[in-house]
């Protein structure tokens, strides 16, 4: 075989069958649809955890207020101790004696 013909044996450029063209089609809607899924899932995914995020800060917060809040609420005051002191002398009624 010469070099023209050998050349005419083969196809210079490769056409596509329907069949090829349906499955390459078919090939291309089930990647995007994949990806379209992921995207989804990945939105959901970071929805969730920045829900679960600003929950956890409120609860926080809350158990924090409980520990740390206001002092005021339902605590008696400091208990006052009254001590007696027992005296030996008598008692006078006037403040400040006069000596004469």
């Amino acid at each position: 075989m010469t070099e023209p013909q050998r050349r005419s044996r083969y196809r210079l450029s490769t056409v596509g069958t329907a069949k090829r063209e349906r499955q390459k089609a078919n090939k291309a809607k089930r990647e995007q649809e994949i990806a379209r899924a992921e995207a989804k899932s990945r939105t959901t995914r970071i929805a969730v955890l920045v829900a679960g995020a600003v929950i956890a800060v409120f609860a926080l917060v809350y158990i924090a207020g409980q520990f740390i809040g206001d002092d005021d609420d339902e605590q008696s005051p400091v208990p006052s101790i009254d001590t007696v002191v027992e005296v030996d002398e008598p008692v006078t009624d006037s403040v400040d004696p006069v000596v004469e």
